[in-house]
């Protein structure tokens, strides 16, 4: 339930398990990204303005990385000062080089 609309967000395109072991998952059409707490045992928003990632991957220095349809997104975990590089064209996958 993604609380800043108040609308189940049902279209799960990507989970993702980090090195620290924390599961992420991004939802689309229109959707949000997610953090699971383990304590709640339920995921949370994590920040709304990262919007239907299609891919998400964490490089070996651990930074986080995701893509959507018109983006590329370098997800700031700690302060989400995130950096968006306009693409034009879907990022359905990620690789570090």
């Amino acid at each position: 339930m993604n609380p800043i609309t108040g609308q189940e967000e049902s279209n799960v395109w990507t989970v993702y398990e980090d090195r620290q072991k924390r599961l992420w998952a991004s939802t689309t059409n229109p959707g949000c990204l997610y953090l699971f707490n383990r304590t709640a045992n339920r995921f949370q928003l994590f920040d709304n303005r990262i919007t239907d990632l299609q891919s998400l991957m964490q490089t070996t220095d651990g930074q986080l990385w995701g893509g959507n349809y018109t983006d590329l997104i370098q997800i700031d975990q700690v302060n989400k000062k995130h950096h968006f590089f306009k693409i034009g064209y879907p990022v359905r996958s990620l690789l570090e080089d």
